[in-house]
């Protein structure tokens, strides 16, 4: 089963330190993942979190000064009553916003959601961060790369090619440009994203993660999984047999 980008990825920012509240286009659907990436400028060490329960944060980076990117990658499991909203906030100061970006995600594998360790680049200054690449391990895998730029609010950066990129910027203390993006790969091996472009120089730090899909390797456990629950008696079962018999029948 491939892995589908369900409704329009939701943007948000916060000013002032306040939670960002994303609310879905499209209400997942139980065992839908919600992916959720936030970013913010912390006036002190920023500790990207959620708010809503239920949330593994797969890949972050706290900035270790004022000004400095935090960032981080979280997903979630929709249960029997899915999530319409995804709150989250990063603790960094009454001075500085709080960017979010969500997207949801049918077809991944419900037991082992992600496919490979995450992978990073930065901290460093410059122009248009170049997420690290990653090796996927399974076919059809769906990447996500994201990046967080401090001091720059750029409105008007590049999709790397063979991606489709989502970006929020935020204006307070400390501008500041939060962007992320999807592609549904091929064949298991290096996934080698490109850089995004026409993006200001600053400081900034990017996460590369992997989704692995629903495959049939896992549909044939569950159904192994679900026959050896299956019990079947061998005791003797006698079904009385009695039927009325029409003697009289005649031929025409």
């Amino acid at each position: 089963m491939a892995i589908t980008i369900i409704g329009t990825p939701q943007v948000g920012n916060a000013n002032n330190g306040g939670a960002v509240t994303l609310t879905f286009s499209t209400t997942p659907s139980q065992n839908d993942y919600t992916v959720v990436v936030v970013g913010s400028p912390a006036e002190t060490p920023a500790d990207c979190s959620m708010t809503t329960t239920g949330y593994t944060r797969l890949a972050y980076h706290t900035g270790a000064a004022a000004a400095n990117p935090s960032i981080a990658l979280f997903y979630k499991k929709q249960g029997a009553s899915p999530d319409a909203t995804a709150v989250t906030v990063a603790d960094g100061g009454s001075g500085t916003d709080t960017s979010a970006i969500g997207f949801v995600l049918r077809g991944v594998d419900t037991s082992t959601p992600s496919d490979q360790t995450p992978t990073s680049a930065g901290e460093t200054t410059g122009e248009d961060p170049n997420p690290a690449s990653i090796t996927t391990l399974t076919d059809g895998a769906c990447v996500i790369i994201a990046a967080l730029m401090t001091v720059v609010k750029d409105t008007s950066i590049t999709t790397p090619s063979g991606y489709t990129t989502y970006s929020q910027v935020g204006d307070d203390t400390y501008d500041h440009t939060l962007a992320a993006a999807y592609k549904v790969c091929g064949a298991a091996g290096v996934e080698e994203p490109a850089a995004w472009t026409t993006w200001g120089s600053g400081l900034w730090y990017a996460i590369t993660v992997a989704f692995r899909p629903i495959t049939s390797t896992t549909v044939s456990a569950v159904a192994n999984s679900l026959a050896s629950s299956i019990t079947i008696s061998s005791k003797e079962v006698k079904v009385p047999l009695n039927i009325p018999v029409q003697e009289d029948i005649t031929y025409v």
